[in-house]
């Protein structure tokens, strides 16, 4: 009887603390997730600007004078 309870107690004693080990999931903030994917996209939208900007304004190699000086001030 008494290694009955001795086994069942042991056995409960083990469930604790392996009960314990068990992640827990972290709750999702939705709002958070929001706001990082649109920064995200704003980032990449003001990336892609810039490279047009600067694809638009290098020079193809055939400029006058004229042009010349006006980008370069």
């Amino acid at each position: 009887m008494i290694p009955a309870l001795l086994g069942i107690i042991a056995a409960f004693m083990g469930w604790m603390t392996w009960k314990d080990d068990i992640p827990k999931p972290k709750p999702v903030d939705l709002a958070k997730q929001e706001a990082k994917y649109e920064k995200k996209v704003a980032k990449a939208e003001e990336k892609q600007k810039y490279e047009r900007r600067v694809l638009e304004r290098t020079p193809s190699g055939y400029m006058t004078i004229a042009e010349y000086i006006e980008i370069s001030e």
